[in-house]
């Protein structure tokens, strides 16, 4: 549990691994003191974590996506214009499946546009 007593979420483990006291590390002002707390987080670790969290604040979705969406940026939908993304979801058999879909459709459900399989549409452009 968390110091309040509360179960760990992915807010506090973010924490847990951004904030420097957890390595050691106590800030006042301009002053650092090295090695003034008991260290929970390995130094080496956190310094990986940072690396990461660096990388990813630039483009957090990009190494999201197992597949490549080639159309993403050039597809519009037909009915209302809004852009096309890829998406994909797992059926009842475990079986992935691309599509692309209208952002419309997605963010507030205004729009009718059905999604249209990735493969289908690719080999069709």
């Amino acid at each position: 549990t968390t110091n309040r007593n509360q179960k760990f979420t992915y807010n506090s483990v973010q924490t847990l691994l951004t904030n420097k006291r957890y390595i050691g590390e106590n800030h006042f002002k301009d002053i650092v003191m090295p090695d003034s707390i008991p260290a929970i987080v390995d130094k080496d670790l956190f310094e990986e974590v940072q690396l990461k969290i660096k990388k990813n604040s630039r483009a957090p979705a990009r190494h999201k996506a197992e597949d490549d969406y080639l159309l993403t940026t050039k597809l519009f939908c037909g009915m209302c214009g809004a852009m096309m993304f890829g998406e994909c979801g797992t059926g009842r058999n475990k079986v992935v499946h691309h599509y692309y879909k209208c952002s419309t459709a997605k963010r507030f459900k205004t729009c009718k546009k059905k999604t249209v399989r990735k493969e289908w549409l690719e080999d069709l452009v």
